[in-house]
């Protein structure tokens, strides 16, 4: 992976390690007039550094 791409939840897997690889697909294709779907993965990834992976 690229050092500098953003994850989710910091998760430093790499790909072929994995098992499962969700990809998040910048597109805004599908929608009319209000583009700024593109944006939903980058946004998801840089606010999931927010979330808290384990809590006693």
């Amino acid at each position: 992976m690229n050092k500098n791409m953003q994850t989710f939840i910091g998760c430093e897997c790499n790909y072929k390690s994995a098992d499962i690889v969700v990809f998040g697909a910048p597109f805004d294709g599908t929608t009319s007039y209000r583009p700024g779907a593109r944006f939903g993965p980058s946004a998801i990834r840089h606010q999931s550094f927010g979330i808290e992976t384990y809590s006693p």
